[in-house]
């Protein structure tokens, strides 16, 4: 039961404008209706931007179930033998689910129990939303 609410995906499409110190304090936010985000129809975007996005933050969206297994295993191998986190390999369903649905509060930082709830909610965002609502939720958050 736990697992199920810890991995359901629910996306705050409003927001704010916030800035976070390096040491992830929230050091301001704005209340009002300045930094308000504009959710943007998937048919509004220009297909080059979508074609670069995904060649630049994930080769393999349109096929992938929002995990990219061998992306995974190859930052593990790497950052095993590195000893820290040196790779990475977020698709942009994860980074949606980073972005959008886990807070970024202090309990968030890069962990591998955060890394697990990440894919996790990766997984059921791509069993509920569209590829083009992914990618469109992807430049809402970035």
């Amino acid at each position: 039961m736990f697992l199920f609410f810890w991995t359901t995906p629910k996306i705050e499409k409003q927001g704010s404008v916030k800035i976070w110190d390096r040491n992830n304090r929230l050091l301001f936010e704005s209340l009002n209706t300045t930094g308000r985000k504009t959710p943007v129809s998937y048919d509004r975007f220009p297909q080059h931007l979508i074609d670069a996005t995904v060649a630049s933050e994930d080769n393999t969206f349109w096929s992938n179930r929002g995990v990219d297994i061998k992306a995974l295993m190859r930052a593990i191998f790497q950052n095993l033998q590195e000893g820290a986190i040196v790779s990475g390999a977020s698709t942009i369903t994860q980074q949606v689910a980073r972005l959008g649905v886990i807070s970024r509060s202090a309990s968030s930082r890069r962990s591998f129990v955060r890394k697990i709830r990440e894919i996790l909610i990766a997984l059921r965002l791509s069993s509920q939303y569209s590829k083009k609502e992914i990618i469109t939720l992807y430049y809402l958050f970035s």
